[in-house]
C-alpha cells in the first residue's frame, strides 16, 4: 500500500500531539493525605487521653525543672522549684526577681531535705493504700515538709479528746515515721466554727489543743518519737480548708495535722519560739472575741 509523503506526515503530527498531552489536573489535595490527617488526628486525642490519665507528680516535676534550670546555668531566688513568672521570655528576662549567677561564683546547693520529702510521701501513700485510708487521710507537700491530715472524727469523738481504739494503729504508723525520718514533728488541732461550752471545754480553743496534746502523749509515751522533736498547738476554727457552712465542709475543717517539718533550727518550726510568736499574733484577735463571748 502506497502512502503518500504528505499524509504521513500528518500522521506523525497528529500522534506526537496526543503524546504530549497532560493528563487532567485533579482539584484539591492527594487522597493520601486524607488517611494521613485521620491517622495523624488519631494519635492527637490518643496522646491526649494518656495525659489526663496520667497522675502528676507536683514535686518531682518543680525538681526535675529546677534541675534543667541547673544545667542551663540559670538560677532564682528559689533554686530547685520552679515557678511559670511569665508568658514571654522578655518578660522573663526583665522580671526583678530573676537573677542571673555565674555557676563558677556561686555553687549550685543541693536539696537533700526535697529527696526526703518524696521518701516520706512515698512511704505515707503505702500506708494510705495498705489500710485503705483513702478519703480520710492525705499527705500534702509543702515547701517546708509534708503534713498528714486526718478527719477528726477518725481519732475522736465529738466534743471529746480521748483517742478512739481504731486510731491506734494510725498512729503507730505515723510513730514509725517519725522514727524512719529525721523531721521536727508538730501536732496541731482544728475544729469547725460551731461553738462548744462544756466545763471540759470552754471553747474550741481548748478542744483543739487538748486534741493535739493528745497524740502527742500517745507518740511520747508509745516511744515512737522524742520529746525534743515535737509539739502540740490548737488553732480552734481559724485555719480552715474551706469556708463553706455545708456539714461535708465543717467535717473537712474538723481534723489533726501532723506536720513533718525539716529542721529545728527553721524559724517555720511550729515548736520554735519564733513560730509560736507569730501565729500567736495571728489568732490573738479571734482569742480576744472567744474569751469575751465565753468569760
Amino acid at each position: 500500500m502506497n502512502v503518500s509523503p504528505k499524509r504521513w506526515s500528518a500522521r506523525l503530527a497528529v500522534s506526537d500531539d496526543q503524546l504530549s498531552a497532560e493528563p487532567p489536573k485533579q482539584e484539591g489535595a492527594p487522597p493520601w493525605m486524607a488517611t494521613f490527617g485521620d491517622m495523624m488526628s488519631l494519635l492527637l486525642c490518643f496522646f491526649v487521653l494518656l495525659l489526663s490519665f496520667a497522675n502528676m507528680d507536683i514535686i518531682k516535676f518543680q525538681d526535675m525543672m529546677g534541675s534543667m534550670k541547673d544545667a542551663f546555668g540559670v538560677q532564682v531566688q528559689d533554686p530547685g522549684e520552679f515557678q511559670e513568672e511569665s508568658g514571654s521570655v522578655i518578660e522573663l528576662a526583665e522580671s526583678p526577681e530573676t537573677t542571673p549567677i555565674e555557676l563558677d561564683s556561686a555553687p549550685v546547693p543541693s536539696s537533700p531535705n526535697r529527696k526526703l520529702d518524696l521518701e516520706l510521701l512515698e512511704k505515707i501513700s503505702q500506708v494510705i493504700d495498705e489500710r485503705s485510708l483513702a478519703g480520710v487521710v492525705e499527705a500534702v507537700p509543702g515547701e517546708q515538709g509534708v503534713t498528714i491530715r486526718i478527719k477528726g472524727t477518725l481519732l475522736f469523738e465529738a466534743a471529746s479528746d480521748k483517742l478512739r481504739t481504731r486510731a491506734l494503729p494510725i498512729l503507730d504508723e505515723i510513730g514509725k515515721l517519725a522514727s524512719m525520718f529525721p523531721h521536727e514533728l508538730a501536732v496541731q488541732g482544728h475544729t469547725d466554727d460551731v461553738p462548744i461550752h462544756t466545763v471540759r471545754f470552754p471553747s474550741n480553743w481548748e478542744l483543739s489543743t487538748a486534741r493535739a496534746v493528745a497524740g502527742v502523749r500517745y507518740l511520747i509515751d508509745n516511744g515512737h518519737v522524742q520529746a525534743e522533736r515535737i509539739g502540740a498547738s490548737g488553732f480552734a476554727h481559724t485555719r480552715p480548708l474551706t469556708s463553706e457552712k455545708t456539714p461535708e465542709a465543717k467535717a473537712q475543717n474538723r481534723r489533726i495535722e501532723f506536720i513533718f517539718y525539716h529542721d529545728q533550727e527553721s524559724t517555720h518550726n511550729p515548736t520554735g519560739p519564733k513560730s509560736i510568736q507569730k501565729e500567736l499574733e495571728q489568732v490573738a484577735p479571734d482569742l480576744e472575741q472567744d474569751l469575751a463571748q465565753n468569760p
